[in-house]
């Protein structure tokens, strides 16, 4: 329920942001209120998810699990703080140079965040030895019984 709240806010913040950026071209115009707030909630988000994942690697016993969340939470805390930390840095740079340093910057970021998630999620590699739903049912797979994987 929290998290539907969050995107919900965040996706308020977003519409509000661009009805108040007159250019609407940049990527964001961070001069608003809606942006300063936009900006909070995903460094919120972040200090959440990195909570929670704290929380759950402290007590768990497996390090191949401890080892994907600490993965997971990498790609997903850089994901949501690229774009706030680019915007705090832009601001020692001219105005007309800041657009470019933060959407090159972001799309950066996350094109990075997307491969180490790439990695976990999409590979034969972690997600499919720590996961409850890695079944014999499930595509993509390996049993304990045989080692046949799909390549697509």
């Amino acid at each position: 329920m929290y998290f539907a709240v969050c995107v919900l806010f965040q996706s308020v913040l977003l519409i509000w942001e661009q009805f108040e950026d007159t250019n609407h071209h940049s990527y964001h115009s961070h001069h608003g209120l809606a942006s300063g707030l936009l900006i909070g909630l995903r460094v919120c988000l972040a200090l959440s998810l990195a909570a929670g994942l704290y929380q759950i690697i402290t007590v768990e016993r497996s390090t191949l699990k401890r080892e994907f969340y600490i993965t997971f939470a990498k790609a997903c805390i850089l994901w949501f703080l690229c774009h706030p930390c680019l915007a705090t840095i832009a601001i020692i740079f001219r105005e007309y140079q800041r657009e470019k340093i933060i959407t090159m910057g972001v799309i950066l970021c996350q094109c990075i965040s997307m491969v180490i998630l790439y990695r976990l999620f999409l590979s034969h590699s972690l997600y499919w030895e720590v996961s409850s739903l890695s079944s014999v049912t499930l595509p993509l797979t390996v049993s304990s019984g045989h080692k046949n994987r799909h390549h697509f």
